[in-house]
């Protein structure tokens, strides 16, 4: 009888341990996958979003997107409760860091805090009274400035639109004016334009590289870019293809490229203001692009750079007050520079280096310490077979009154047929004013031309791979506004 009490004694104090510890086992893993969300006041929350101790805070506002879009607190990531089961894969790597869900007024981030845990996450933090406590505190409240057109989602910064799940490619990611102090890749194949190149700043805070655009067919329109780190740092760096980068404004009075491609080609940079730094464009390893009528000043060594790169085309660009107005070196298969003007130039207004096989007509040479370099380059052509370029020192005559200049020739040992006054760009017929001939020829010239935008950006001006009579329009009010 003793050795049953005693044996039925040992199964229960063995049963009592296991018990104890399979209860510990338990509670252990509740606190590391499911611990129950925390209330916190809207000062709480205020000073955890502020005081700069969570890193990888995450603000999630779970109200409906009229109300979201309405106001809310910066930075917010958008999930409506309704959704959250869905999109939880959105919050993917936070599921140790600390989330403050918000509503209007509490309830409904009391369920999704509830939901939340449920899929373990452990630091969930509920701001009890919600948005309309945050405001009665006085804290401010936010509306969205950059928006996915074709979401209809809007976001606080740049970079949290392009990394959106929701953003795909071929998606226009629109940017209201403003200043975003923000480093941004383009991994996307999206449009991003902004509001008005005046105003609609990027700012880098004189930090790295402003834009890194690496998938292809990305087009960047309509900004200021500004305060990037010197070498080698860029504010628009392209590592891809069939870019378009167009009417933007680079200033920076440290900065190194304003445009780099690196091994970047098939790319149409047109129409940028680029002031005050060592390069304003530069390439190098990159061909068949084109850069067309980008104005460019202050560079403390090229306006236009290109190196080990062939078959790009430097159409209609004027540079001015740099150290070389365009360089090329080693730049030897095809490349045109044509229609330029290079504009008091300190050192050369055009310099080739090593550089054979490059198309140079109709250039504007104009007040440049000296106008041309050349240094191991040759075979490259300096007319069309009847007009050259225009030099605002040759000292000729034109006694047959054709526009070329009839003596000292060939004029800076290149050009057999200098031209006497500047060339102006979109004078198709060269009688120095734009006219409805000029349109006439352009239009004939369109229509002639292969239709692969990819490959000539120049054709399809609307974008729509078709030719017709909007982009003839386009070309139309492009040509009499450079008149």
């Amino acid at each position: 009888m003793n050795r049953k009490v005693v044996l039925l004694a040992f199964i229960l104090w063995l049963l009592s341990a296991v018990m104890s510890l399979f209860a510990v086992g338990l509670l252990e893993l509740q606190i590391a996958y499911a611990s129950p969300y925390t209330n916190i006041d809207v000062y709480t929350a205020y000073d955890m979003i502020t005081n700069g101790s969570y890193p990888d805070l995450v603000v999630l506002d779970v109200r409906t997107k009229g109300e979201y879009d309405s106001g809310h607190i910066y930075g917010a990531v958008w999930i409506p409760v309704t959704e959250l089961d869905a999109r939880i894969g959105e919050l993917a790597g936070h599921e140790k860091h600390e989330i403050i869900v918000y509503c209007l007024s509490g309830g409904r981030s009391a369920t999704a805090s509830g939901k939340l845990d449920s899929h373990s996450f452990t630091k969930v933090y509920n701001m009890l009274g919600g948005i309309t406590a945050w405001q009665s505190a006085g804290y401010p409240v936010w509306i969205a400035t950059v928006h996915n057109i074709n979401t209809t989602f809007n976001y606080d910064t740049i970079q949290a639109a392009i990394d959106a799940p929701q953003t795909l490619d071929r998606h226009t990611v629109l940017v209201d004016a403003g200043i975003y102090y923000e480093h941004i890749v383009v991994n996307k194949s999206i449009s991003l334009i902004g509001e008005n190149r005046n105003n609609t700043i990027i700012d880098g805070n004189n930090i790295g590289t402003v834009i890194i655009i690496t998938a292809d067919t990305i087009t960047i329109s309509g900004f200021a870019i500004r305060n990037y780190e010197y070498y080698p740092e860029s504010g628009i760096r392209l590592e891809s293809n069939y870019n378009i980068v167009n009417d933007n404004i680079i200033t920076d009075d440290l900065g190194y490229f304003g445009v780099y491609l690196d091994g970047a080609n098939h790319n149409y940079i047109y129409g940028n203001t680029i002031v005050g730094m060592l390069y304003a464009v530069w390439g190098n390893f990159s061909d068949n692009n084109v850069l067309e009528r980008n104005n460019v000043s202050l560079s403390s060594y090229s306006g236009i750079q290109f190196e080990y790169s062939k078959n790009n085309t430097i159409i209609d660009n004027y540079s001015k007050y740099s150290i070389a107005g365009v360089c090329l070196r080693n730049c030897s298969g095809n490349n045109i520079v044509s229609a330029n003007t290079m504009l008091w130039s300190v050192l050369h207004g055009l310099m080739l280096e090593d550089t054979n096989h490059t198309t140079i007509v109709h250039n504007n040479f104009v007040n440049n310490t000296n106008d041309v370099y050349l240094n191991r380059s040759f075979d490259n052509t300096w007319d069309n077979g009847c007009e050259g370029n225009y030099w605002s020192n040759y000292n000729g005559t034109d006694l047959d009154g054709d526009g070329i200049g009839d003596e000292y020739l060939p004029w800076e040992e290149v050009d057999y047929y200098p031209l006497m006054s500047p060339y102006i760009d979109g004078d198709v017929n060269h009688d120095t004013i734009v006219d409805i001939v000029d349109l006439s020829i352009v239009s004939i010239a369109l229509w002639s031309t292969p239709i692969d935008p990819k490959w000539n950006p120049h054709a399809d001006l609307n974008g729509d791979d078709l030719i017709d009579i909007v982009d003839l329009t386009i070309v139309a009010i492009h040509l009499w506004e450079t008149w």
